[in-house]
């Protein structure tokens, strides 16, 4: 009786020699070729990476050393009063124009109930969210709340506890 394969996989190969003859040799995989990583060119290792020094998301080491820099995100002349995502060190922003001409770039959910502002609507003084119109400026200030009481929407202090991030 045949001892049973150590790997349990077998390599079958059929060849033709002619129209009618085939040829048919298996053999057992070895304990070696077993181990080989498949996905890889010759058995070689993958690839792999310091994610402290590749990763760029918030929070990461590398991250937070390349958000102390200036970085281009946008050409000016393509910032126009529509606004646009854009993706920058792994973190989605809405960019838009006000209507005073000056660029604006903020987190693209509102801090009030989470609508994006994508939809907004571009105003002189900057972007109104679409869900409850709260009105933030170039700067994630929160200029205008309407559907609060009138004694809260008055009062600087209150409004400036509210900011996007």
């Amino acid at each position: 009786m045949p001892c049973a394969p150590r790997c349990g996989q077998i390599l079958a190969e059929i060849r033709s020699a002619g129209s009618r003859v085939l040829f048919l040799r298996v053999r057992i995989r070895s304990e070696e070729e077993t181990n080989l990583d498949t996905g890889t060119a010759y058995g070689r290792p993958r690839p792999s990476y310091d994610a402290t020094l590749v990763e760029v998301g918030p929070g990461t080491p590398g991250g937070e050393m390349l958000r102390r820099y200036w970085h281009p995100v946008a050409v000016s002349a393509e910032v126009t009063s529509r606004p646009r995502t854009i993706r920058v060190l792994a973190e989605d922003l809405i960019l838009f124009r006000d209507g005073e001409g000056r660029p604006g770039l903020l987190y693209p959910r509102c801090c009030h109930r989470g609508t994006t502002l994508y939809y907004g609507k571009v105003e002189a003084s900057g972007i109104r969210c679409c869900y409850h119109g709260w009105l933030f400026n170039v700067e994630g200030h929160c200029l205008d709340m309407p559907c609060e009481p009138p004694e809260k929407n008055q009062s600087e202090r209150y409004r400036e506890t509210f900011r996007q991030p």
